[in-house]
């Protein structure tokens, strides 16, 4: 019994002994066949890369790894639309450049430039015409309605003298009239008869003297007459063309107030307008040809490479300026197959080791997930897109690492 408990006791202390003994670490060999386990790492720094990375927390069962080829965030090969002899060249390699910036310009951007000016001349005209178009507005609105005031007293006022016309006394004037020069024409034709019948007598007699005298006389009174009776025929035509003159303005003058109802009239903005547009478009396709004259960033970034000298010849389309922006650094994987899709989600935390540099570990972001797949070696696969933490490794374009997600 006692032997039996002393090997009881023996058998505890030797495996207690070699619980606490420490495990050697994996090699990372081992670790890439088994694939990382699910755990979270805390303060582990690269023995190179500083300062400290946040370290992954692997949510998956961490058996994907991945291909994948460093790029900066974002680069492009730039070269002139146009061709031509280049006038000026405004940076050089390594140069930090913002968006919009001018970098190379050929020959033939000054004449378009001075083109732009003129259009922006025009333009500042035309926008001030507009302006003082509006600024008046209010004036002549009231200017308007001003007119219109007079013009309706106006009518009132003709309306009134017209009234005259329009009674029975005027009426029966102008019938005497016309009755008056009416029946004198019969005593100018009566006259005309003694004329006649007095006509073979000696020029000098009395008597013809007489008749002729009398002739005369009874026409002069028979004109003045006729005269009256058209005067005041008249007198009442003018009045009526005086109410339908005046009732015109008040209709152009209301028609022109309402047409200020609610701002300048129509066709004064429309030929505002119009000079406008026609000096934006004239500013515009200056802009443009200018634009096909030069290179211009697209966005921020470092020039990368510079092939391009002012005085040569460049062509048209020709790449001569290699831009990037190098604000964050991203791998792009080349085959993510879509069985370990499963393992990737946007946001995720993976862990990175480049073939130049095995012992050094970095972090980075899943920040793309592309929703097309391609192919790669016959499989298919999904490329992802992973943005790496700030480190200080010497890294290079196109350098491939192992992405483990």
């Amino acid at each position: 019994m006692k032997k039996s408990i002393i090997v009881i006791i023996l058998s505890v202390l030797l495996l207690s002994a070699v619980m606490i003994i420490p495990l050697p670490d994996r090699p990372a060999a081992a670790q890439e066949k088994d694939g990382p386990a699910s755990v979270i790492y805390v303060n582990q720094t690269s023995p190179t890369a500083e300062p400290a990375q946040p370290e992954p927390v692997l949510t998956s069962g961490g058996n994907s790894v991945a291909e994948a080829n460093l790029w900066p965030k974002e680069d492009v090969s730039l070269g002139f639309s146009g061709g031509g002899v280049v006038a000026s060249v405004s940076v050089k390699e390594g140069d930090f450049v913002r968006k919009g910036d001018v970098l190379a310009e050929v020959k033939g951007a000054e004449s378009y430039r001075q083109q732009y000016a003129e259009a922006e001349l025009n333009l500042a005209a035309a926008k001030d015409e507009l302006k003082d178009l509006n600024d008046r507005y209010p004036i002549e609105k009231a200017e308007t309605l001003r007119k219109l005031i007079d013009a309706r007293k106006a009518l009132d006022e003709a309306n009134d003298d017209f009234t005259e016309y329009d009674t029975p006394a005027y009426r029966t004037r102008l019938d005497n009239a016309n009755k008056a020069y009416t029946d004198k024409w019969e005593a100018v034709e009566d006259a005309q008869d003694l004329v006649d019948k007095v006509s073979e007598l000696e020029s000098g007699s009395d008597r013809k003297r007489t008749v002729e005298d009398d002739y005369k006389k009874t026409l002069q009174d028979y004109e003045n007459l006729k005269r009256a009776y058209n005067l005041l025929l008249n007198d009442k035509e003018a009045a009526q063309a005086a109410v339908r003159a005046a009732e015109a303005e008040v209709a152009d003058l209301e028609r022109e107030l309402d047409e200020l109802a609610s701002g300048p009239k129509a066709e004064k903005l429309e030929v505002v307008n119009q000079k406008i547009a026609a000096a934006e478009a004239q500013k515009l396709a200056a802009e443009k040809n200018i634009e096909l004259l030069q290179i211009i960033a697209p966005f921020d970034g470092t020039i990368i490479s510079l092939d391009l000298t002012a005085g040569e010849l460049a062509q048209a389309g020709k790449p001569v300026i290699v831009l990037a922006d190098n604000s964050a650094q991203i791998l792009k994987t080349v085959d993510l197959s879509e069985t370990n899709m499963a393992d990737v989600r946007l946001g995720s935390r993976v862990r990175v080791v480049f073939d130049a540099y095995p012992n050094n570990e970095l972090y980075g972001t899943v920040t793309k997930i592309t929703n097309w797949s391609e192919k790669y070696l016959g499989d298919v696969v999904f490329p992802v897109e992973v943005t790496l933490d700030t480190n200080n490794l010497p890294l290079l374009w196109g350098m491939t690492a192992s992405v483990y997600f």
